[in-house]
């Protein structure tokens, strides 16, 4: 986390977080440690541990969260319970086959904030 907040330091922000997986985790930290997060694209989240238990979907900045129906590493339910928008693909946790869904949330999002570059 040290690492990701020291070269944000050095930008201006506003900024559109994307992760996936623990990365999606990491995405959800970080936004309540840094208030220019306004945007999240959170791909099959590891919001089924511990650590993510404690993490809410109420007050985030915009998000988007996108899960494989047959991802064997993150369990869906978690995604559902977390009460963030949801998309919902047939795909496994590495979401190749849905790809272009992502990359067209991201620029969506993208522009509809005006994120920097």
């Amino acid at each position: 986390m040290t690492i990701i907040q020291q070269a944000l330091s050095e930008q201006l922000g506003p900024f559109l977080v994307v992760g996936s997986s623990a990365g999606g985790l990491m995405a959800l930290l970080l936004q309540r440690e840094e208030p220019r997060v306004k945007g999240l694209v959170l791909c099959a989240p590891a919001l089924h541990t511990e650590i993510a238990k404690s993490l809410r979907a109420e007050g985030l900045p915009e998000t988007v969260i996108i899960h494989g129906r047959s991802d064997d590493v993150v369990p869906i339910e978690s995604s559902r319970a977390f009460g963030a928008p949801l998309v919902e693909v047939d795909d496994g946790h590495r979401l190749s086959a849905s790809l272009p869904l992502i990359l067209r949330l991201v620029f969506e999002m993208k522009l509809k904030a005006q994120f920097s570059a």
